[in-house]
């Protein structure tokens, strides 16, 4: 019960519907087993891919960092204007 939740809540941010009745759109792009990581340079399956996922985790948390990032830079540029 308690792996299904973990499960849902690391697919919920995968997906992203960027407006009401717009397309579902993937944020990170599926990757084979013997595809090579962006991050570490091992094969998917060695890293990521280990547990059973088909996206890279580390790379899907970086994108997520930055684009927070910039979003923070946003409002604080719209709050001093």
């Amino acid at each position: 019960m308690e792996q299904d939740n973990q499960q849902e809540s690391a697919e919920v941010g995968l997906y992203v519907q960027p407006y009401f009745r717009g397309p579902i759109r993937r944020l990170a792009p599926k990757m084979q087993r013997n595809d090579l990581c962006q991050i570490n340079n091992k094969k998917f399956k060695k890293c990521c891919g280990a547990d059973g996922s088909n996206f890279c985790k580390k790379l899907l948390s970086d994108y997520l960092n930055e684009l927070q990032k910039t979003q923070e830079q946003l409002t604080k540029n719209d709050q001093s204007s």
